[in-house]
């Protein structure tokens, strides 16, 4: 089955008011639909412009999901929203929930599994507990958020759960943080044998506190083997450029190379842990 699939790189805007806000959106989505896409995604803390105008987050949650779940059965896409935090049930804290809606406005979440330090001295932010394969007409899906990406059980546990593509929305704010999310979604492709697509937050608001500067570009990552691209780089923008990046992927070839491939490195894998290597470490 092939398919195209659309990743933004979202640019922070100063907006006036909140449907100036969805008309951004609307303009990322009705390009991917007119692309064909079957699903669009958009970057972790997308909804930061919003809290120029309220700082709360809980305010924008009903009506964002409510203007995307339209926006999915209108264009007949799946849409990854991006993340927002949401409030942790039963505690005062959040959790920084990426929402995915289907064509038919179903809606379902995946909260962070792993925080960064930033986002564990703040006390305001708990995390997830659990990892999600989300069951699609275009195939199994996971969604790691941004440093997520850089535990690679996380990737390993979502391909041996069957997972051919993982959604990877990310807010970082230099150069050294977009490749320390880039290049661990590209060593996932290749330890995995999956898709991974990335969607960066970039530009920066000086009205919103920890949301200065915003760094990266949107990236479609493959595995490493015959017919894919050598270097695994399906798709790409220009640095800190707004855009809409389109990629077709092919499951039926991905399959393929996971039972004979160049190397498999999956399979392999699921035999290393019934026959798990012993480590000793060795005066010398």
């Amino acid at each position: 089955m092939k398919f195209r699939i659309a990743t933004v790189a979202f640019k922070q805007h100063k907006i006036a008011t909140f449907n100036e806000f969805i008309d951004l959106l609307k303009q990322h989505i009705y390009f991917a639909a007119d692309c064909k896409a079957k699903l669009i995604m958009f970057p972790e803390y997308f909804t930061s412009a919003l809290l120029a105008l309220n700082p709360d987050w809980q305010a924008w949650t009903t009506p964002l999901l409510e203007h995307l779940q339209n926006l999915a059965r209108e264009c007949k896409i799946y849409i990854q929203a991006g993340s927002h935090l949401t409030r942790d049930t039963g505690s005062n804290q959040f959790v920084n929930s990426a929402f995915f809606i289907s064509p038919s406005g179903a809606i379902k979440q995946q909260d962070k599994l792993h925080l960064t330090p930033f986002e564990q001295q703040t006390g305001l932010l708990t995390r997830g507990k659990q990892l999600q394969i989300f069951n699609t007409a275009i195939g199994k899906i996971a969604i790691l958020i941004c440093y997520d990406i850089e535990f690679p059980q996380l990737a390993q546990l979502a391909a041996q759960a069957g997972a051919d593509i993982l959604l990877v929305p990310s807010y970082t704010d230099d150069r050294a943080g977009f490749y320390r999310v880039s290049l661990c979604a590209r060593a996932r492709c290749i330890e995995n044998q999956l898709y991974a697509v990335q969607s960066p937050l970039i530009g920066g608001l000086s009205t919103v506190r920890n949301f200065e500067q915003a760094f990266g570009k949107a990236c479609i990552y493959t595995p490493c083997d015959i017919d894919f691209p050598a270097d695994g780089l399906l798709a790409e923008s220009e640095f800190n450029e707004e855009t809409c990046v389109v990629g077709e992927l092919d499951l039926n070839l991905l399959h393929e190379v996971r039972e004979n491939g160049s190397v498999t490195p999956l399979k392999e894998a699921k035999l290393s842990n019934q026959l798990p290597i012993i480590v000793k470490v060795v005066e010398f």
